[in-house]
């Protein structure tokens, strides 16, 4: 059963939620790719990746491109 919340119960949560959040810094691009260096077979997908999407991009390639993520 669905039973309606009294908003003292969401207030409550909410404010608890936000005495225990953590904050932390997020790594650069730069950083990341020197604590994870990628290999010459990585490097070569990703460049093929990268074309494939170019060329559908400019009418190359008639596939769909669908972009997903925040």
């Amino acid at each position: 059963m669905n039973m309606p919340l009294k908003s003292e119960t969401l207030d409550a949560q909410a404010s608890s939620a936000c005495q225990h959040r953590q904050e932390a810094r997020l790594p650069t691009a730069a950083e990341l790719r020197q604590q994870f260096p990628a290999d010459e077979q990585q490097v070569r997908a990703i460049a093929g990746y990268r074309d494939q999407i170019r060329a559908v991009l400019h009418g190359q390639d008639d596939r769909t491109l669908i972009v997903m993520g925040p």
